[in-house]
């Protein structure tokens, strides 16, 4: 049945007015919306520093209720928001993807498993990434520690892909004193391969407090800073423990303590990075 009021709204062109009403008041809705969100934007854009810890389990956190002590991550806490039902990806370069993308990895092939050493493949060139966006919205970017999203072509590296300046690894496992992967050496500073000593986590934090001290404030900064993995065989620091023998290294995650072949001879120890909670076995 015709509604008659409702045709009574149209005028002499045969325009309804509440058609006119929904998309001129739309119309003039999303122009204040976009020039006062142009407004705010110009003004208020952010610095963004975002640290990414490897393997780090759920409790391994002091404001979690852990016994390992991580002060300053509780301090974070305390003063900032906290996602407590924001979920990840389990392991390297799943984590790492999908942060990159804001995708699934399985929509591009990287869900399963890390790009091992003899990988040829990479986060695909195709996908459009976090810093690429930044850096048109004027932001300058930065990248310390593992890359691990390809690294047998450059151009799978990471200043092919949007970061302005990148320091350390490309490969997933390396040698913390020698930066070494099977005898080969990876560490890069912006694409080019460098040679220096030291323990790999310190010469992060070495270099993360320099970029962010040297970086020009006339610019908003982007900058993510990625810890190692401790899930390999390492060679432990003498400021860690007295002990300096070589011992396998396995990490004690959440889903892993379960397993009493985890536990068994096992000593608890912080690691002086991100804080996780690991067992070495003699």
């Amino acid at each position: 049945m015709r509604d008659e009021g409702h045709a009574a709204d149209r005028n002499d062109n045969g325009l309804d007015r509440r058609e006119v009403l929904k998309t001129g008041g739309a119309a003039i809705a999303g122009a204040i919306g976009a020039s006062v969100l142009a407004a705010a934007t110009a003004q208020s854009k952010p610095n963004v520093v975002f640290i990414l810890a490897d393997d780090l389990g759920w409790k391994d956190v002091g404001f979690h209720g852990s016994d390992i002590k991580t002060p300053n991550l509780d301090k974070l806490a305390q003063t900032g928001a906290r996602l407590e039902q924001f979920y990840s990806q389990q392991i390297c370069t799943p984590a790492r993807a999908a942060l990159m993308t804001g995708r699934y990895p399985l929509r591009y092939g990287l869900q399963m498993a890390v790009i091992p050493s003899a990988g040829r493949y990479g986060l695909a060139t195709d996908e459009w990434l976090m810093p690429q966006a930044l850096k048109q919205a004027g932001y300058r970017t930065a990248i310390v520690g593992k890359w691990h999203l390809g690294h047998y072509e450059q151009k799978f590296w990471p200043n092919q892909r949007g970061f302005d300046y990148a320091y350390g690894p490309l490969i997933g496992e390396i040698d913390h004193f020698k930066h070494t992967s099977h005898g080969v050496t990876d560490w890069y500073r912006n694409g080019k391969l460098v040679k220096e000593p030291g323990y790999d986590t310190q010469l992060f934090g070495a270099d993360a407090v320099r970029v962010i001290d040297a970086h020009d404030r006339a610019h908003r900064c982007f900058f993510i800073l990625r810890s190692p993995r401790r899930t390999r065989p390492i060679r432990r620091r003498k400021t860690i423990s007295t002990v300096t023998k070589t011992w396998p290294i396995r990490c004690a995650g959440p889903m892993r303590r379960r397993s009493p072949a985890w536990t068994t001879r096992s000593a608890r120890f912080l690691r002086p990075w991100n804080g996780a909670a690991c067992a070495t076995t003699r």
